[in-house]
């Protein structure tokens, strides 16, 4: 009964960590569409440029890009972090259920 006088006790500050918890583990995924651009111009996959010849002059890598295919893997990066974001939810909750936040909280650590 200890436990449960503690929580009633501090509840609010177990509200105020639960909010920056979210604050700052969430914001990749909220904040994806401003940070793929940062990443864009800072050439992230560069590695999906390629060097062409157009005939007249050598293009460098900078100069032509393939987009789509930077967009595409950009995408999949969103789409794995969504994915393994929303995943240890349907681990975790009956984990939760089961053995309560204190050991679902070490074991996240």
């Amino acid at each position: 009964m200890a436990a449960l006088e503690w929580v009633f006790k501090h509840r609010y500050l177990i509200l105020l960590w639960s909010e920056l918890e979210v604050l700052l583990f969430s914001a990749i995924i909220y904040g994806w569409a401003a940070l793929a651009v940062v990443l864009k111009q800072d050439n992230i996959f560069h590695d999906l440029c390629e060097r062409t010849n157009n005939g007249n002059s050598t293009l460098t890598i900078g100069e032509y890009c393939l987009k789509n295919y930077i967009d595409e893997r950009l995408d999949l990066v969103f789409l794995t972090g969504v994915l393994s974001f929303n995943a240890i939810g349907i681990v975790s909750g009956p984990f939760l259920d089961r053995f309560g936040p204190r050991k679902t909280r070490l074991l996240s650590r």
